[in-house]
């Protein structure tokens, strides 16, 4: 959960315990834990008890694999839905999709399978609105 989700929610939050475990970002950075604390999630007016870390995340909460096993949790992408203890529950996106062209300033050979990070800029009047992001190849 994010810090600013339990900020907003701490009345309604059991009390923050200490957490004495490191967690690393996909970044490969640490993060700040602030604790552990557990919360009432609220799906499909159905109730659901999780203990979660509380962290400087940038979403409002990550579903760990420990509650997709506890309540039988089942991704369905194709049909957009979660079915947690056999009730579907319609996933929303958030943010914004987009096509924008990189321009990088040499050429760069990568290789199969392996990833690298290379400086680039995005081509044209519009920008990226978010600081991260993945770009994927083209095939020509």
């Amino acid at each position: 959960m994010s810090t600013l989700t339990w900020n907003l929610n701490r009345g309604k939050c059991s009390k923050l315990n200490s957490f004495d475990k490191d967690i690393i970002a996909a970044s490969g950075t640490p993060l700040t834990i602030k604790g552990q604390t557990t919360i009432d999630l609220r799906i499909n007016e159905k109730t659901y008890p999780i203990t979660t870390v509380v962290a400087d995340i940038d979403g409002d909460i990550i579903l760990g694999l420990d509650l997709f096993k506890r309540y039988q949790c089942h991704i369905d992408l194709e049909s957009e839905k979660i079915r947690i203890n056999g009730d579907n529950c319609i996933l929303t996106g958030q943010g914004t999709s987009g096509c924008y062209r990189v321009v990088v300033s040499e050429k760069v050979q990568i290789p199969a399978r392996t990833e690298i990070i290379v400086p680039a800029e995005v081509s044209g009047t519009d920008k990226i609105k978010e600081n991260l992001c993945i770009i994927e190849p083209t095939l020509k």
